[in-house]
């Protein structure tokens, strides 16, 4: 394999651990339509919402006619999670907590950097 398509590969493999990484991070992957905050609560109050589920501000769930939704909480507070609870089937987690480092960084750093020492040492003629 030529240099010049090794490092197109490595580019693309960390193009594509980036993009899977914000993914999973934002919880973009379930088709959800984003909705805005005062939406949500609307439709909280008029028991339209089947199921839901909080990760840290991020709410994403199913309305009863079966569209996915997404919305950014402005806040938590111990009465909204009543309401919630109060409301529909709710599910509160934080798989992603802001101060946990990623694997999905690893993976291309270190192809680059094993790519790199290659070139370096003169290992690749190609």
């Amino acid at each position: 394999m030529s240099r010049g398509a090794l490092a197109l590969l490595l580019l693309c493999l960390a193009a594509m651990s980036t993009a899977l990484y914000w993914g999973l991070r934002n919880g973009s992957f379930g088709g959800e339509t984003e909705i805005t905050f005062s939406r949500f609560v609307r439709d909280l109050q008029a028991d339209q919402i089947e199921q839901l589920r909080v990760n840290g501000r991020v709410a994403t769930g199913r309305t009863k006619d079966g569209k996915g939704f997404r919305t950014i909480l402005p806040y938590l507070d111990p009465q909204l999670a009543d309401d919630m609870s109060e409301h529909t089937e709710v599910t509160f987690g934080d798989p992603w907590p802001e101060n946990t480092p990623s694997i999905w960084w690893a993976v291309p750093a270190a192809l680059v950097v094993g790519y790199l020492a290659g070139r370096a040492a003169g290992g690749s003629k190609g």
